[in-house]
């Protein structure tokens, strides 16, 4: 690419060390890590569990170091059989966990909804933060505390760096970090991180590290909540109206009259989601509706 006058820029670029030179901008997952580890020892949650990570994902495996080096022995759980399957065993493997980390906001939510099946779990019993700031983050109850990352940083070291080398062709690589931030809400009490107070180790008895058997993305569980997902990130408020009207089984008719449009409005908006979901029917959106969202 070089040779192409291609300038290559990569983000956590672990893995490219032979590609010859190139620009990197790393996302400092061991700085969130410490600073989770930080607000647990703050509120005296000390067993920690690292869920779940996907080993063909090389930012999990990032999260899954650093968490290793923050929780010198918390709990590390890769994806084992199905991500239903996973959240609905998490009680009986991990009895004795006061706090969960989620690999990614999707695995959160699919948690969360396996867990308040068996009562006040989440925050009573066990607190829980995911990384990323998904749209679907804004529609769960209780809200989840996250770690995120502001891309819009990102692209701007991205254009600073192309910038630079744009003015100084003598220069081949650089490099850049950006850190995340801690934004608690109710899955963790809504309490704030203190800063500055000094960290400990966490710890858990008999570390426990899942096997692999089914590929992450093709779970089917994560095959919903990416539609979902998808749909809420492209919907306009009276789509989410309409989701409330499908929810009580309201007949088109009564939709409309009650949104103030069209009956062929609410068919049309209706089938737009169904194309964005990627779904054959309305009732599979009100299954996904019913399962996920509050």
């Amino acid at each position: 690419m070089r040779r192409q006058n291609i300038l290559s820029i990569f983000i956590n670029p672990d893995g490219y060390a032979d590609a010859g030179p190139f620009c990197e901008i790393h996302i400092d997952y061991y700085q969130a890590m410490r600073l989770l580890a930080e607000y647990f020892i703050q509120n005296r949650r000390t067993r920690t569990v690292l869920f779940l990570v996907n080993p063909d994902s090389s930012t999990d495996l990032l999260k899954a170091n650093a968490f290793r080096s923050a929780f010198q022995n918390g709990v590390v759980s890769k994806q084992e059989a199905s991500l239903s399957d996973s959240c609905e065993q998490f009680l009986t493997k991990f009895s004795d966990s006061d706090s969960v980390i989620c690999c990614n906001d999707l695995v959160a939510i699919a948690l969360l909804k396996s867990l308040q099946k068996s009562g006040d779990i989440i925050p009573k019993k066990i607190w829980m933060v995911t990384f990323g700031k998904s749209t679907l983050l804004e529609y769960t109850h209780p809200r989840i505390s996250s770690i995120q990352v502001e891309y819009q940083d990102v692209g701007r070291h991205v254009v600073k760096i192309a910038q630079f080398l744009a003015r100084n062709p003598g220069f081949e690589t650089l490099s850049g970090t950006i850190t995340a931030s801690l934004v608690p809400s109710e899955t963790t009490d809504s309490i704030p991180h203190k800063a500055g107070q000094r960290t400990q180790n966490n710890t858990i008895q008999s570390p426990y590290l899942a096997p692999q058997t089914e590929e992450f993305y093709q779970d089917q569980t994560i095959l919903d909540l990416i539609a979902l997902e998808r749909l809420f990130a492209n919907m306009l408020p009276i789509d989410l109206d309409i989701f409330k009207g499908l929810m009580e089984n309201r007949r088109y008719g009564e939709l409309a009259e009650g949104l103030g449009i069209s009956e062929n409005t609410v068919k049309y908006r209706i089938k737009r989601m169904l194309g964005i979901a990627r779904l054959p029917k309305r009732e599979d959106l009100i299954r996904l509706l019913v399962r996920y969202i509050s």
